[in-house]
């Protein structure tokens, strides 16, 4: 894929983080029917779109800089977070027979892959260490 494509691709997913931010934080009913797991309370829904915006605030950052080179950190959060929750959601799909919950590991199986897609891209482009130095450490 060409770093165009990927740059538009990128801004529709923080685009729909944001959305999920917000609509997490407001509690809307679209957001609250996805979320699988039983127990929870509104600062869990609060909790969950502090981390939609952390995640689109850092994609859209290195995203706009065209610093490619970064998102491989991002792919790699993506990774070693939404893994896990997919075995623990499948875990506990399969444990009572929940298929919202095995539905939920899978689309974190699809993010998974998604963020070990982009770790794996964004490594064969460089970070620009070329900054000037800041005027307050000039001599």
């Amino acid at each position: 894929m060409t770093k165009t494509a990927v740059r538009y691709v990128l801004f529709l997913v923080c685009a729909a983080q944001l959305f999920f931010a917000v609509a997490f934080f407001t509690q809307l009913p679209l957001a609250v029917n996805l979320w699988p797991f039983a127990g929870t309370t509104p600062l869990t829904f609060i909790f969950s779109a502090s981390i939609f915006a952390a995640a689109a605030a850092s994609t859209v950052w290195a995203v706009a800089t065209e610093n490619y080179g970064a998102l491989a950190g991002i792919g790699l959060d993506y990774l070693l977070i939404l893994a896990p929750v997919s075995i623990l959601s499948f875990t506990l799909g399969a444990g009572n027979g929940d298929v919202r919950m095995i539905a939920y590991g899978a689309a974190c199986v699809l993010g998974a892959l998604f963020g070990l897609w982009l770790m794996r891209w964004s490594m064969r482009h460089p970070i620009d260490a070329t900054r000037p130095m800041p005027r307050l450490v000039r001599w």
